[in-house]
């Protein structure tokens, strides 16, 4: 897996398990470092990672907040055409020396490599799409709007794309509560803003 992709993995982790789970007070943090570690080759059942790089892993993620990704320079450095990050300060790690300069990955922007990456601003968080799988049993209640009228655009702009929330591919009302059993997928699509002027 690439740098970037496992970035994006732990930072989708860390901020959405307590969605994912039914639980939302529970958020993960997570330290990821790129380097050389040590690998013990023949186990089965488990494997073993040894090293530097995974003891100071391990003293990263012990500072990061909860809900958050910290990550080193070679991993900022290595992924940061595709995630935006901020300055997250220098940190005395056990077994350290010096303080360790450590960076919080904030969000997702481009495909590897910075492909596919917006140029002047970054797009808000409108228009998204995300999918859980229900683990155990609960009871979803989902209250939303813009589902059954997109968001208007102005001065000529066009409409924004509506919202939609489905539950095993069907779709649900903007207000609606709703048993759900272990397996089930839930897919939130949220609406897209309207443009504003002409697109011409």
């Amino acid at each position: 897996m690439h740098i970037k992709d496992k970035v994006c993995v732990v930072t989708g982790a860390a901020s959405g398990i307590g969605e994912a789970v039914a639980a939302p007070d529970l958020r993960a943090r997570a330290g990821v470092l790129t380097g050389e570690a040590a690998i013990k080759v023949g186990v089965i059942g488990e494997g073993m990672v040894a090293g530097d790089l995974v003891n100071t892993a391990s003293r990263v993620q012990s500072v990061a907040e909860p809900g958050s990704v910290f990550v080193g320079d070679a991993t900022r450095q290595s992924s940061e055409a595709a995630i935006v990050y901020e300055d997250a300060g220098s940190h005395e790690l056990k077994g350290k020396p010096e303080p360790v300069h450590l960076w919080r990955a904030l969000r997702v922007v481009a495909n590897r490599g910075g492909s596919m990456r917006p140029t002047g601003l970054e797009p808000p968080f409108v228009g998204r799409e995300r999918e859980l799988r229900v683990l155990e049993d609960c009871r979803l209640s989902v209250l939303a709007e813009r589902r059954a009228h997109a968001p208007h655009g102005a001065r000529g702009g066009e409409d924004g794309a509506r919202g939609r929330t489905l539950v095993n591919g069907e779709e649900q009302p903007a207000k609606v509560t709703k048993q759900l059993r272990a397996g089930d997928v839930v897919r939130i699509e949220t609406p897209g803003g309207g443009g504003f002027g002409d697109p011409a």
